[in-house]
């Protein structure tokens, strides 16, 4: 991705290749178990990288060290967080938080969030682009 300077927004500009292609709904806890399974990841076996399209940017602000933390959600109510870890002074994570309120592409992986005692589905965004970019 990159940051279009007239236009302020994401904007692709190269292809991603994503290992699937996942809703809101599936990106559950028992997905992450399945997951869990398939590992151990690393060179031989990388860690899967989803695609979760038509998403909301429903919030986007800096948080801790230069992360960039999301909601995004769907037309019909669901919502995944998402975190782009020390995004905040890149194209990535400027184009991000200049992006609430559109509709986006959002890529990356699937992790546990048990943050707030509650587990849950983050995704960790390695990339994202407008819808329709």
């Amino acid at each position: 991705l990159r940051l279009e300077p007239e236009r302020g927004a994401l904007a692709a500009c190269a292809e991603l290749l994503a290992d699937g292609l996942v809703s809101v709904p599936g990106a559950s806890l028992d997905l992450l178990r399945d997951l869990d399974r398939a590992g151990p990841y690393g060179a031989g076996n990388p860690e899967p990288l989803f695609l979760v399209p038509d998403m909301l940017v429903a919030y986007a602000d800096v948080v801790g060290a230069g992360h960039v933390k999301l909601r995004l959600t769907t037309r019909d109510g669901g919502s995944l967080g998402a975190i782009a870890f020390r995004a905040a002074d890149s194209e990535l994570g400027q184009g991000l938080l200049k992006s609430r309120g559109k509709i986006l592409h959002a890529a990356g992986k699937l992790k546990r969030d048990d943050y707030g005692g509650t587990p849950k589905v983050q995704l960790y965004l390695e990339d994202a682009a407008l819808a329709g970019a």
